[in-house]
């Protein structure tokens, strides 16, 4: 229901920002969840078809998290075609002028940037499994966002969930396993508090995961199903009855 009154929303919004959400929060829930509302090729043809129509003044918070959301999309799809990790530039080189957040977006801004975090979190692995000389660069940017991201989480409490799981992350990739661990149970209780399943769940996924709880067959699971989606021509699936496949976060081969 919930997708249906946001899809009726997007069409009737006079402004452009309101059918970019729409892509955008279709995209969200695929990389939060693994359901599919819409196949990346639908996301991805709303750009194609509008182009830089698509610019909201209004809101141009929307295409900021489109844009990131497509990028992440992208990025983890590359964990399956590793040759064609450059081909995620396409989204990354798409930027939307900076304005100063106002009260109304700030919500949405900091979860954008918690996404781009992801992101960066996980194209720093792969450079790092690559050799890639830019991998010192793109850490420098890590550290900038995490910086900037705890000061918001203070202010935008419900984004510290999210904010606990990708710096456990960094802990695990900085090869800080202990001090990883410890942030995921601190995570756990933290969920449980704030009634954050999404995120409780990832954190449980990660720890085994992490700890070698889990078989390679659960671990690639996200990937598989991603990219069977990523092959068929379908638009649209019903998510009744569906459940949550987690992303499982790379790792730098002297961790494996």
């Amino acid at each position: 229901m919930p997708c249906i009154t946001a899809e009726f929303v997007s069409h009737h919004d006079l402004e452009k920002s309101g059918r970019t959400w729409y892509y955008a929060l279709c995209a969200d829930v695929h990389l939060d969840t693994g359901i599919t509302i819409l196949s990346f090729q639908a996301c991805e043809q709303y750009f194609l078809q509008e182009g830089e129509q698509m610019i909201s003044l209004h809101d141009p918070e929307a295409e900021r998290r489109y844009f990131t959301s497509m990028w992440l999309w992208k990025l983890k799809d590359m964990c399956i075609r590793t040759e064609e990790w450059e081909a995620a530039k396409v989204w990354s080189g798409r930027k939307v002028e900076s304005t100063n957040v106002t009260d109304e977006h700030i919500v949405a801004a900091t979860i954008t940037s918690l996404k781009k975090l992801e992101g960066l979190l996980i194209l720093y692995v792969h450079k790092l499994n690559s050799r890639n000389a830019d991998a010192a660069v793109t850490m420098m940017e890590i550290k900038s966002i995490i910086k900037d991201a705890k000061k918001m989480c203070k202010i935008v409490e419900i984004t510290i969930p999210r904010y606990m799981l990708l710096k456990a992350y960094y802990w695990m990739i900085r090869s800080q396993v202990n001090v990883a661990m410890k942030l995921l149970k601190k995570l756990q209780t933290v969920c449980k508090k704030m009634e954050n399943k999404m995120i409780y769940t990832w954190a449980l996924h990660c720890e085994k995961a992490w700890s070698g709880g889990i078989s390679s067959l659960h671990t690639d699971k996200w990937r598989e199903i991603s990219e069977n989606e990523m092959l068929d021509k379908w638009d649209e699936i019903n998510v009744n009855n569906s459940n949550m496949i987690i992303f499982t976060f790379p790792l730098p081969k002297y961790i494996l």
